[in-house]
């Protein structure tokens, strides 16, 4: 009688995968301005990608006259891939 090995092996996920959650509601803390006198605020809550914050940076920077400084205060915190 041949014995036959059953056993699974399997790698471990590394890193989980997070839960988002969903945008509700008007934000209340976060909407002074910190750094500057002048800031843009979203009007409307939204998932916003790296592309997205890199091409805002670029479009203020071409629009920004000489010796201008521009302080983009956005992080990611949350991945987001292609599958939702």
């Amino acid at each position: 009688m041949e014995f036959i090995n059953t056993t699974i092996n399997y790698n471990p996920t590394r890193f989980c995968k997070q839960h988002r959650p969903r945008m509700k509601g008007i934000s209340y803390r976060g909407s002074r301005i910190c750094f500057d006198r002048y800031a843009l605020q979203a009007l409307e809550p939204a998932w916003i990608a790296s592309r997205q914050i890199e091409a805002e940076r670029c479009a203020m920077t071409r629009n920004v006259r000489h010796g201008g400084k521009i302080c983009v205060s956005i992080f990611l915190d949350k991945p987001k891939n292609m599958y939702g």
